[in-house]
């Protein structure tokens, strides 16, 4: 069971950091950055993990396994706020959905249903 529990905390501590980047994913993806969107959802997945678990038991040995997805998640997070720092500073805001170039407009009066 001690084993369990100091495991446990190791892998599980980096838990709270993946709403935020799936959060990120969500967002970008409903507002048309699906370049962000996928960048954060690959590193997440393809990059990080693989990276983390091939490097650092052989830098740190193998008890470090138990960290990887963590810091996995904690790297992830940090890719998201780069990218969302980056976008501010460059002024470039996601497109409106209801302007000309990005769909419809929608009136209030559209929401009164007839009879």
């Amino acid at each position: 069971m001690d084993f369990t529990w100091r495991r446990s905390l190791l892998y599980f501590s980096g838990f709270f950091l993946s709403g935020f980047s799936i959060l990120m994913i969500s967002y970008w993806q409903s507002t048309q950055c699906t370049g962000r969107a996928l960048a954060v959802s690959l590193s997440r997945s393809l990059l990080w993990p693989p990276v983390l678990t091939l490097l650092l038991p052989l830098l740190l040995g193998r008890e470090a396994l138990w960290v990887c997805h963590s810091l996995a998640e904690v790297l992830t997070a940090g890719t998201a706020l780069l990218l969302l720092r980056r976008g501010h500073r460059s002024g470039h805001a996601p497109p409106d959905a209801f302007s000309a170039s990005g769909g419809a407009r929608i009136s209030p009066s559209s929401y009164i249903p007839t009879r």
